[in-house]
This record gives C-alpha cells, structure tokens and sequence, in this order.
C-alpha cells in the first residue's frame, strides 16, 4: 500500500515537471521571441454554401499528371498553337511540344534550385501569349520580361529595381497582355515581402499590392476612385491633389474624412488609424489617387489608372491598397481587366477603356477559396483556381485566424513558414465562372490526392492544364469526361 502510494507521487512529481520543462520555455519564446509579421484584423462573412454548382466532388482527381518529377512548380501556362510554355522553380521557361519538354530560356543566373536561390536565380509565376507570337513572363524577383518563344532570346521589360511610386516592387506575380501586344497589365504582390515569404503575407493581411499596367505608345495621367456597395456599382471619376495647396489640401482630406468614413469603417476596425495612414500617403509629390472634392458626395476608390511609354520606361499605378494581388484577367473586349484579391476571397474588377474607363467594383466577393491566378474558359467565362478553400459546412483555419491577430503573431514566432504549409488542409479547387461572376461549375480533389496546390487552371483543345506553385508536375484534366 505504501509502495503504491509513493509511486503515485513519484509518477505525478515527473509529469508535472515534464509539463512545466516544456511550458516555461514555450511561454519564454512567446513572450521574448519577437514575430516577424504585424498581422491586420480581417473580418469575413460566412462562406458560400457548398452546394449545387459547389458541390463538393472527386473530379479533379480524373486528372493525370505529366512530366512527374521533371517538373518543379509550373506555376502558369501559355500557348502558342499546340505548344504549351510555362515557368518553373529554378527559374527555367520550359517548352511542351508533341510530349517532350525542354528548356527554352532562363531568366536569372545559378545557382539555382532552393528557395534561397530565387532572388538571383528568378521565379517564373505568371506568363503569357501575345497575338504576334512572343510570350511575355512576370517573374517574382526580377520583372517582366519579353521571351521569344523560337530563339529563346530574352528582353526585360520592367526590372524589379526601378521603384515605382516610391515602392520597390518585389513580389511580381501574375500579368496578361492586350492583344496588340501594346500593353501589359501585371500585379505587384506585395512592396514588403517577397514571394519566398508568401505565408507570411498572406498571414499579415497588409493592403500593400499593386496592379500596374505598361502602355507602349502614350502617356496619360488620370485618377480614379470608387467605393462598391452590395448590389450596386459605381464609377465616379476622382481628380488628385496635385493641383491643390496649403489649406486647400487640408479641406481635401476632411472633405475625404466625411465621406469615406462609412466605407473605411467596413473595411477595417480602427478606421481612425486607417484614416491617418490613407492621409499621411497621399501628398502632391506622391501621385497616388485620392478622393476627390466634387459636386456630388466623393467615395473613396482604390483605383489608380496611368500608362506608360516606352521611351520613359515608367511604371505606373492601376490599382493600389490590394490584400496580395495575384491572378490577371483582361475581358474578351478588353474593357476591364479582373484582379484576384487573394487574400479577401474575392476579384476585382478595374475598366480601362469604354465609358466606365478608370472606375472599380468587386466582380465577385465572398468565394468559398483563397484565389490565385485567372484565367479565360472557351465558353466565355473564367477558370478560377484555388489551393486553399473556405469550407461550408466545416471549419476555415483562415477565417478563424483572420480576427485572432495575436494567435498569427504566436504561431510564426514557434513555427517556421514550410511548418505552417505541412498543417494547412490539401484541397485544390477549380471554378469555371460565367461572365456575370456566377459559378457555372467547379472539379474539386478534396485531399488534394491528384492535383495538389493547383495555382491555375488553362483550357487548351478540350484539355484542361493544371498549373501548381509547389507541386513537382502538371496535370491534365480531360473536360469531355467531366
């Protein structure tokens, strides 16, 4: 009996002692250890019901892979005729013709085959097809790049050095070009992280993305600004303040103060802080658009349209204060082009030409995934592809931890970025979108047991190419099974 008794408190004395050798060091690096990210609260509302066109389904998984193991991270394609194109990891431009691959062009220089490489080396994300044959490239590190698809020869457009607007870019990610060839609309993902630390923007939830666009044969200026409501869309046109001085700036900002308040407010929940970061960024010498002093109420827009010359080499602003910016469509007119918002779940949508040129509004809120790039469907539409989804029934770890800032905070200050993507569900996700936004359809592989981090979707002779951010292949998906 005594014996028993003593090795009850001999068994308790070690496991409270094995507890507390684990905590205090745990509560030590939570509160010592300082986190590399300030992450914002983000609200959402409750995810899309997964039914009808959302139904949850195993079609995905009727894909096959091709070039397994060849292949590290064909993030995006493009074609020319029957010859697909596409970027990998160790930043190559590699070319599919009759089932064979090999390497058209590099970008950067070795070594090359670890994420640490990338800033010198490139990563090749978004690319495309131009009508007069030439193939242009976004690459994460080092700009857009124009690639001929024959010689392999290599141009680069718009290097990653040359700040624009007074920020650097340095996450370029997904671009698309007019069919003349003479512009190019790209997105800037970030001016804070690089794509190597994509967790940790995609985490922090900043409003420092661009949408930028090149514009070969003219220079113009002009601002815009708008504020979507539900169910209603607004262009107004804004002017900026570089026209404005000494009080007339000052009336300028508390006419903004009193208008877009109610619009900042849904936007964030310390809309005075917002306030004054808005109005701290927006004097003359920087040219960013900024709500304007009109006849009617101004609203507040986060829409800067300007184009560029070649002759100058400037860059300059579309769209500003994105939550990572990431896929780039432009419509079958060319009147607009779709930005993904990864972060918030939703795209877009920014006119260029046509009577609402240089207006906003959202083409579509509140999707059942993160977006990434965007792409056109054959049947007028878009494909939207996603790696990360906002389950309906079920539990979203990113919509729980978007209004738990402090959770985000503890969790890159214990584990790294690849240990975070080791716990995040696999669960790729393909939208075909009418052009209204309305979900036509979608192929899901809910384990992502075939197609995994799929980053987009590309329609090609009846086929569907699956593109992936991380995975070491590409996948085909046959439409006429599905």
């Amino acid at each position: 009996m005594f014996f028993s008794s003593y090795s009850g408190k001999v068994f308790r004395v070690t496991l409270v002692t094995l507890a507390v050798s684990l905590l205090i060091p745990l509560i030590g690096a939570i509160i010592l250890l300082e986190s590399p990210i300030e992450p914002q609260y983000l609200s959402f509302p409750e995810p899309p019901l997964m039914s009808e066109a959302l139904e949850p389904n195993f079609k995905l998984r009727q894909a096959e892979r091709l070039f397994e193991g060849q292949l590290i991270g064909p993030e995006s394609m493009a074609n020319i005729g029957g010859v697909l194109y596409t970027g990998t990891a160790d930043g190559k431009i590699i070319k599919i013709e009759d089932g064979k691959m090999h390497t058209l062009a590099t970008l950067g220089r070795p070594p090359c085959g670890t994420q640490k490489d990338e800033l010198t080396c490139g990563r090749p994300l978004g690319i495309r097809a131009s009508q007069n044959r030439t193939l242009f490239v976004a690459d994460a590190y080092l700009g857009i790049f124009e690639v001929n698809p024959f010689t392999g020869k290599v141009e680069v457009l718009v290097p990653t050095r040359i700040p624009v607007n007074g920020k650097s870019l340095s996450f370029v990610n997904d671009l698309d070009v007019t069919r003349d060839g003479r512009k190019i609309y790209f997105t800037d993902s970030s001016s804070k992280w690089q794509r190597r630390d994509y967790a940790y923007l995609i985490m922090e939830g900043i409003n420092d993305g661009r949408s930028a666009l090149i514009d070969s044969l003219r220079v113009r200026k002009r601002r815009s600004r708008t504020e979507n409501q539900p169910g209603e869309k607004k262009t107004r046109k804004c002017h900026s303040e570089t026209h404005l001085q000494g009080a007339g700036i000052v009336y300028h900002r508390l006419v903004c103060l009193w208008f877009c308040l109610p619009s900042l407010v849904n936007q964030t929940t310390d809309p005075q802080r917002h306030l004054r970061d808005k109005l701290k960024n927006s004097t003359p010498k920087i040219k960013l658009g900024t709500c304007a002093v009109l006849p009617n109420p101004p609203v507040c827009l986060l829409c800067h349209l300007l184009e560029y010359d070649t002759f100058t080499k400037e860059v300059t602003v579309l769209m500003d204060d994105l939550r990572f910016p990431n896929g780039v469509q432009l419509s079958p007119n060319e009147d607009f082009v779709l930005v993904a918002e990864m972060t918030m779940a939703r795209i877009r949508r920014c006119y260029v030409s046509g009577l609402n040129k240089g207006g906003l509004d959202l083409f579509v809120e509140n999707l059942p995934g993160f977006p990434d790039n965007i792409r056109s469907s054959s049947s007028g539409g878009y494909w939207v592809a996603m790696s990360a989804v906002r389950p309906n029934p079920g539990f979203s770890m990113l919509d729980f931890l978007s209004q738990k800032p402090w959770i985000k905070k503890i969790i890159f200050k214990l584990l790294s970025q690849e240990a975070l993507m080791q716990f995040l569900p696999k669960y790729s996700l393909v939208m075909e979108l009418y052009d209204n936004g309305v979900c036509k359809r979608s192929f899901h592989d809910p384990h992502g047991t075939v197609a995994t981090y799929v980053s987009e979707a590309h329609e090609l002779d009846g086929y569907l190419y699956l593109g992936s951010f991380r995975s070491p292949f590409l996948c085909r998906l046959n439409l006429s099974e599905v």
